[in-house]
């Protein structure tokens, strides 16, 4: 009788040791149910847009202004005219207070206070040469070139001086009194400045 009562015993716990397992079985289901379904709703969920922190972008809009001014004109080129025949040319011996009329084909020094009238080149007592209208445009190069170079400096009008400096080889380049292109090169002088020796050149051809 004693061992039937042990055995029944040891079954009634069991029935009770099995139902405390499924018990707690059944609390971790109703726990882990519910964590399931929010983390399913938090993948499947849209994510919101980030709000932006940069700067705002501006985009440029089309206005219906005015046209743009046109560019400025370029200046006309300066148009150099056919070599023109030969008025005079030769070598002139200046001394202080002379000038010379190289207008005419066998130009001669004569007294003169300066490059007045029809007198296009003098030599003064600060011995320098001054010409009419009182610029000369330095120049550079071979005599054979010299009518278009000269023919550019006169049209320009850039550059010029007021007098010439007496130095071996100086070149000038000239207008005459009849409004022609002339030339000249210094090619002798005195050592004390009391004369000057010029070979000229003039074309017929007006200058600008």
């Amino acid at each position: 009788m004693a061992r039937g009562e042990r055995g029944q015993g040891l079954v009634r716990q069991s029935q009770a040791n099995l139902w405390t397992v499924l018990g707690g079985i059944a609390a971790v289901l109703s726990l882990a149910i519910p964590l399931l379904s929010i983390s399913r709703d938090q993948f499947f969920a849209t994510p919101e847009p980030r709000p932006t922190t940069g700067p705002p972008v501006s985009v440029p809009t089309r206005t219906h202004g005015a046209a743009p001014a046109p560019a400025s004109t370029p200046p006309a080129p300066i148009v150099v005219a056919p070599t023109g025949d030969v008025v005079s040319q030769g070598q002139v011996v200046l001394r202080i207070d002379e000038g010379v009329n190289v207008d005419v084909p066998a130009p001669q020094a004569t007294a003169a206070a300066g490059p007045n009238g029809p007198i296009d080149l003098s030599y003064d007592l600060l011995y320098k040469l001054r010409a009419t209208g009182g610029v000369l445009y330095s120049d550079q190069g071979a005599e054979k070139d010299a009518w278009t170079r000269c023919q550019r400096a006169v049209a320009g009008q850039k550059g010029g001086v007021p007098y010439g400096l007496i130095y071996p080889q100086a070149q000038y380049c000239f207008r005459t009194s009849n409004r022609r292109v002339a030339w000249l090169r210094v090619n002798d002088w005195s050592i004390d400045g009391a004369y000057v020796v010029v070979n000229v050149t003039v074309w017929s051809t007006p200058a600008p």
